[in-house]
């Protein structure tokens, strides 16, 4: 069995792990890493509209038809455990939305009915799924909204080569 080592170069708040071979020469699998929280993340865009770096997370879901409910509607064996501690959620429409953070919280019994919202369509109801995820589901409660100040913030720059 291969044993693969996580290597971590530093920048400032931020750093690249890159998971390697024994002999550190193949490159697995890399991804930005939060040194404030020992944690992976990737660059999204927030809802107070900049970029920032957040954990990886399970979309959330909601116990409503209205999507006023949050919810984590966490696939068995898609989202392993140590990045389900947080739960994502968009706020807003495609053209001046983005997301926001929540804490995963203690499970919860399987909601009648769910919903997602998507930036282009809304809310809808996925009740017609529900009776064979529920078996493959793990449902939690979603905590309140985290401070947006928590995750590293990042802005784009794009070197066109002209000075």
């Amino acid at each position: 069995m291969p044993v693969f080592y996580a290597v971590t170069t530093d920048f400032g708040p931020l750093g690249l792990r890159l998971l390697t071979d024994r002999q550190g020469a193949t490159a697995v699998h890399a991804h930005a890493w939060d040194n404030a929280t020992q944690q992976a993340c990737s660059f999204q865009l927030a809802a107070d509209g900049g970029g920032r770096c957040f954990p990886f997370a399970v979309p959330a879901a909601y116990a409503s038809d209205n999507c006023t409910s949050v919810i984590a509607e966490i696939a068995r064996g898609v989202y392993p455990e140590p990045y389900a501690d947080y739960v994502r959620e968009w706020q807003g429409d495609v053209c001046s939305g983005g997301l926001v953070m929540r804490l995963r919280g203690d499970v919860i019994v399987a909601p009648e009915r769910t919903s997602t919202r998507t930036p282009a369509d809304g809310c809808r109801s996925m009740s017609h799924h529900l009776a064979c995820s529920v078996e493959n589901n793990t449902y939690c409660n979603a905590g309140d909204q985290l401070g947006l100040d928590a995750f590293v913030a990042a802005s784009i720059e794009i070197d066109t080569g002209e000075e």
